[in-house]
């Protein structure tokens, strides 16, 4: 697990001009953003500590963090991305391209060439998509 010091310091970078940098990113969705962020961070900051009965009892409130979340159901959101997901040459792309797909992590490739973080390369992603592409609408 991350420990204490890390995430403290990942905190400290959200400050100042990379915070506003954040907000002119996500525009409007900054704060749902910022919401998954906020909890994540909660969620790490209780799990770094060494186990007591203490930290055993906050997993509930944890686990409870992580799986509430109110999405406002976009319609116009869902309907772009089951076009995308079910479009006819994207899809046999899809299916195609994950018979040789590795997953993996790409130092050289960050377009910030300063930057240390990597690149992580996943199908998770489109898969999420997938899912919520194949799901029935939730608006009637």
């Amino acid at each position: 697990m991350t420990s204490f010091q890390k995430i403290k310091g990942f905190q400290l970078l959200l400050q100042g001009r990379n915070f506003k940098i954040l907000r002119i990113a996500f525009g409007a969705s900054f704060h749902r953003f910022f919401v998954i962020l906020r909890k994540v961070l909660f969620v790490a900051k209780k799990l770094a500590f060494p186990y007591s009965s203490r930290v055993e009892k906050s997993l509930s409130k944890c686990f409870r963090a992580l799986t509430e979340y109110c999405f406002p159901a976009n319609q116009l959101f869902l309907e772009i991305v089951t076009g995308v997901i079910h479009h006819p040459r994207f899809s046999e792309f899809v299916k195609n391209a994950k018979k040789f797909f590795r997953e993996e992590e790409l130092q050289g490739l960050n377009p910030d060439r300063r930057s240390p973080i990597p690149i992580f390369v996943t199908c998770h992603v489109v898969d999420s998509f997938a899912a919520i592409a194949t799901q029935p609408s939730p608006i009637g």
